[in-house]
């Protein structure tokens, strides 16, 4: 399994063996021709083709990375009309009620919720659309909005985007940072992410690009906190949610989602339980289910 695959690579670097490598030279001229035609692969392999990597005749390491935070995620919290809990505003596919945990997208396993949720928004979005007056601009909270969006572009000194980027990436390409983690971690990465909001404030942009980055970057450091405090919050093991210090998935305690929510100058969060007599899949143990592989040791 994918997960699998890669919970043991993050668990050799964390261990200090690395580099891995991906070795696919026994793959036969049929199969590399079949990748460049698949059409979840053509692009993959033009660009390996593009850079010069033969597949063919060479291993690819391996490397860490910062992750996708995506994985596993729900996206904007969304009832089965796509109604979100701000008047007007829709979300579908993957901005929000993200297709069940543990479904996989490649391959178009998840394109028919995208389908109907995409259709259902906007048809929901043109009949609320329909029957709504003409909004009022609080013109107070739009110059406040376009402030914080075109603040960046005013510094004449500060820090680059790119700068800070990269030390987040250097940070976060940790596998104990940002794949294992455990209570301590956690918490150090929370404090972390307050260095960040300190850096970015002083961020500069020189042109529309670094505007966009700089703002890119705002996006992403709340996204890195709000999974660190779910993570923390979560005492178990599931899925992407990998705890040293909860090495197993309580499906006694923990068949809940996590709920955070804007409360103005902090984060609030609650829990509800899943629905699970909705389902036609249920977890048939109602346990604790011990990891498939013994964790890393990262600390305490």
């Amino acid at each position: 399994r994918e997960q699998d695959l890669t919970s043991s690579i993050g668990k050799e670097y964390v261990e200090g063996n690395a580099p891995i490598y991906a070795d696919f030279r026994h793959v036969g001229p049929e199969g590399f021709q079949w990748a460049r035609s698949n059409p979840a692969m053509a692009h993959i392999m033009s660009v390996l083709d593009k850079v010069g990597i033969k597949l063919e005749k060479e291993r690819v390491r391996y490397d860490q990375c910062t992750g996708f935070i995506f994985f596993q995620g729900s996206g904007i919290k969304n009832n089965i009309f796509t109604e979100t809990n701000v008047a007007g505003l829709y979300a579908a596919g993957q901005a929000g009620g993200f297709p069940t945990h543990g479904t996989y997208s490649v391959g178009g396993v998840n394109i028919s919720t995208c389908c109907v949720s995409g259709y259902r928004a906007g048809e929901y979005a043109g009949k609320f659309a329909q029957d709504s007056t003409q909004a009022i601009l609080n013109m107070e909270q739009v110059s406040h909005l376009q402030h914080l969006c075109l603040s960046p572009l005013g510094k004449k000194k500060g820090v680059s985007p790119n700068t800070l980027r990269e030390r987040m990436g250097e940070y976060m390409s940790q596998a104990k940072r940002a794949f294992y983690r455990n209570d301590t971690h956690l918490r150090e990465n929370i404090e972390e992410t307050k260095n960040w909001k300190d850096i970015l404030k002083e961020v500069k942009a020189e042109d529309p690009h670094d505007l966009i980055k700089a703002n890119s970057l705002k996006n992403y450091i709340l996204c890195w906190e709000l999974a660190f405090l779910a993570t923390l919050q979560r005492t178990e093991t599931r899925g992407a949610c990998l705890r040293t210090d909860f090495p197993y998935t309580n499906n006694e305690e923990w068949l809940k989602r996590i709920v955070l929510k804007d409360a103005g100058k902090k984060i609030d969060s609650s829990i509800s339980p899943l629905p699970i007599y909705r389902y036609l899949a249920k977890p048939q143990n109602r346990g604790k289910i011990p990891f498939p592989f013994s964790m890393p040791d990262i600390g305490k």
